[in-house]
Parts: structure tokens; sequence; C-alpha cells
């Protein structure tokens, strides 16, 4: 069998070992490796997105809690109360 060196593509062996794989040239279980990763990296983007919303969500309702416990805060007055019958809302 003769050998590969005296093909014209054998030099690129050693340039084909870069770190840049195109997306085109994967076969089927390269793109489903592909897909799986970036489904992984947008659901590890969104889960942290999430936890920072869900954490500050928590964080203000903490606080607004223990404002609430606060014995310097009096507590609430009613200023103005509508009258039932004076409603723009009326059952006819």
């Amino acid at each position: 069998m003769p050998s590969d060196a005296h093909h014209p593509d054998a030099h690129r062996s050693s340039d084909a070992s870069t770190d840049e794989r195109r997306v085109e040239r994967l076969n089927w279980l390269g793109r489903v490796v592909y897909a799986s990763g970036a489904v992984h990296r947008w659901s590890r983007r969104a889960a942290d997105v999430l936890h920072e919303r869900t954490t500050t969500v928590a964080t203000r309702s903490r606080k607004a809690f223990y404002d609430g416990l606060n014995p310097d805060i009096d507590e609430a007055t009613v200023l103005r109360e509508e009258d039932a019958s004076s409603s723009d809302f009326r059952s006819e």
C-alpha cells in the first residue's frame, strides 16, 4: 500500500489540529453534541438570570418585612375612604 506522504493533502494533518471546528463539517454525533452544548449554555444563562432576579426579590421582601417590624414606624392610617354607593361601578 502506498504511503500518504505523496498525497497532495498529506501536509494538512498538522494544520487540522487547530481548535476551530466548522459546524457544517460535523457528523450527526458532532451536531448532537454541539446542539446539546448550546442548549446547556443557554439554560445555564437562564438559570443564572432567574437566580439573580429571585435573589433580588427575596432581598427586597426581607427588607420590607423587617422594616415593617420596626417599632419606630407608626401603624397605617386611612386618609380617605370612599363610600361604596358613590363608586362608578354600579351594578344594574
